[in-house]
C-alpha cells in the first residue's frame, strides 16, 4: 500500500521509481509506477487482449510480444487464410 513517503513501486522482482515505465518483453507487460505510488500493469502485444484467429489458423508469439497468425497444422508456416474477408 502506497504511503506519503513512497518513492518507488515493486512488482515481482522489478522495482521502479515513481513516474517511470518499463516494458517487460519476457512477460509481455508494461509496468508503470504512478506518481501516487500505485502501479499500473497492462498486457502488450499478444497479451493485450483476446485474439480469435481465422479458421485453419492459430496464434503464435513473434518478436517483442507481437502476435502472428500461423497455420494450425504447421506453426512454422504463416497463415494463408483471408483475415479481413
Amino acid at each position: 500500500m502506497p504511503t506519503m513517503d513512497t518513492t518507488e513501486c515493486a512488482y515481482r522482482n522489478v522495482t521502479l521509481p515513481l513516474g517511470q515505465t518499463l516494458t517487460n518483453y519476457d512477460d509481455c507487460l508494461e509496468l508503470r509506477c504512478l506518481k501516487d505510488g500505485s502501479m499500473s500493469i497492462c498486457g502488450i502485444g499478444i497479451h493485450a487482449g483476446v485474439f480469435v484467429p481465422p479458421n485453419g489458423c492459430a496464434i503464435s508469439r513473434g518478436d517483442k510480444c507481437a502476435f502472428e497468425f500461423v497455420s494450425a497444422r504447421d506453426h512454422t508456416l504463416k497463415c494463408e487464410a483471408e483475415i479481413f474477408g
